[in-house]
């Protein structure tokens, strides 16, 4: 099994003496044959793989933030659901002022349901 480990690179020589018998025979070898061929830990560092880019903010830092799927402006005036033209959508109630236009009479996080 050592030998194995050795031939593809994955270990390499560690003597402890006094166990230093076999260190000059087969082993070395094959380590040394891994390394010339670059297998295993012999080999190149593989080139890391980029990050992802981070999302981009769902909601635009001019909208109102409890309605993450349409755009109501910060500062509106008071809007009723007649005044916009959303119908069912996402109200969030985990944000600064949660629904401030009170489109979500229930509170069950579904914005002008009729």
């Amino acid at each position: 099994v050592n030998l194995e480990l050795l031939r593809r690179g994955v270990a390499q020589i560690t003597t402890y003496p006094p166990d230093v018998k076999y260190a000059d025979s087969i082993y070395l070898d094959a380590q040394r044959e891994a390394r010339d061929a670059g297998i295993g830990l012999w080999g190149a560092a593989p080139t890391p793989t980029p990050a992802a880019a981070a999302p981009l903010p769902l909601v635009p830092a001019t909208c109102e933030p409890s309605y993450p799927d349409i755009c109501i402006p910060f500062g509106s005036a008071d809007l009723n659901c007649p005044d916009i033209e959303n119908r069912r959508f996402r109200v969030l109630w985990n944000v600064a002022n949660p629904d401030p236009h009170g489109f979500d009479g229930n509170a069950d996080g579904v914005g002008c349901e009729s």
